[in-house]
């Protein structure tokens, strides 16, 4: 057995694994970038630091809210047709969030992003976990973090460039193209 496939066996980066692992770090490096351009796209449709903090106090009421269904959702009508609801409702609000024509929109969008988290944290996790042998989980979930991490090296910087050089708007373009991209690996 070659030197590849060794540590392929090791980190159990088979089966699933490596479909969910390249889909979310395209997911990661997009949302990244979002994090770095969304409050100053914000504050030029009229927002203001206290609306921002108002409309993500917005997105962690919903999230925590629905997360009391959406467990039970996953557990009911599967992890995979939750975590396909979970990337329809970021990509409908980042949609929203680029048409946007004024910062309320952004009400409308972190209730979005707060229904597709709520989605997304209780069947990401089991998915990633329940496609190793369980002696596996730990590396698993280390690659989970992986995939959110790793991308922080380069699509934070890559974000800000791109939000300087050709505005908010067309980074939240550039992240909606990625979770299309991202939807699609998955599926």
């Amino acid at each position: 057995m070659g030197y590849i496939e060794k540590v392929r066996d090791s980190l159990s980066f088979r089966g699933n694994i490596p479909g969910l692992f390249i889909s979310s770090v395209i997911e990661s490096s997009a949302w990244h970038m979002y994090e770095i351009v969304w409050q100053p796209y914000m504050m030029t449709l009229g927002g203001s630091t206290p609306l921002i903090g108002f409309i993500l106090s917005v997105w962690t009421a919903v999230n925590a809210l629905a997360q009391l269904v959406t467990g039970e959702l996953c557990d009911s009508v599967g992890r995979k047709k939750v975590l396909t609801a979970y990337y329809l409702f970021s990509i409908a609000g980042l949609i929203i969030a680029a048409v946007a024509q004024s910062w309320i929109y952004f009400i409308a969008v972190n209730i979005l992003f707060g229904l597709a988290d709520a989605l997304g944290e209780p069947a990401f996790n089991p998915i990633f976990a329940e496609s190793v042998p369980k002696e596996k989980i730990a590396i698993a979930m280390s690659l989970l973090t992986l995939t959110w991490s790793l991308p922080g090296f380069y699509s934070k910087a890559l974000g800000g460039y791109f939000g300087d050089l050709l505005g908010g708007k067309s980074v939240i373009y550039i992240v909606i193209v990625a979770e299309v991209i991202s939807l699609t690996w998955f599926y």
